[in-house]
């Protein structure tokens, strides 16, 4: 099985500048996070120890942990105004989740809500969340743009910034 790890830029709509970078890690044609977490585990953890000067150089870094990691304390080997803690349903519906996310908060990390969808179990999150990020793929007749421009509103409202994916 060959693992990838792709750095994807984050742009600004406006003016095409990147603002940040994510990191997503593949194996062949699948995601990685949807392997045994100890294989995504053992893959994170030797790549960016290896890679950690190259890859949180310039801009910050978007980085989704396995919750095995993200429990463990593992984003604190990084910098924290380089590091974007990405949270994704396997730590959403972790009971323990708002608990240590209020703890990274506290010490300065970020946060990105991943896929953040209209449901409570992200709405308890977004208060410690900076960014959050939205899929537009099949948003394309009437109701699912009218959707996803209530969703951006409503996140605008809340101060958060969007990142579009699937674009």
């Amino acid at each position: 099985m060959d693992k990838y790890v792709v750095r994807q830029a984050i742009k600004r709509r406006e003016d095409d500048e990147i603002v940040g970078y994510e990191i997503m890690i593949q194996s062949d044609n699948d995601s990685l996070y949807n392997a045994s977490e100890s294989a995504v585990a053992d893959t994170i953890s030797g790549f960016l120890t290896q890679n950690n000067d190259i890859i949180f150089k310039d801009k910050p870094t978007f980085l989704s942990f396995p919750p095995s990691l993200f429990f463990r304390n593992t984003p604190r080997m990084f910098e924290k105004e380089k590091l974007v803690i990405q949270v994704d349903d396997s730590i959403v519906i972790h009971p323990l989740a708002s608990t240590i996310m209020q703890k990274y908060r506290r010490d300065g990390y970020r946060f990105a809500i991943n896929n953040f969808q209209f449901s409570p179990k992200y709405f308890s999150l977004l208060e410690m969340a900076d960014y959050a990020k939205v899929d537009l793929t099949d948003k394309h007749d009437m109701k699912g743009k009218r959707s996803l421009i209530n969703i951006v509103d409503m996140l605008h409202g809340f101060k958060k910034k969007c990142i579009a994916m699937g674009v």
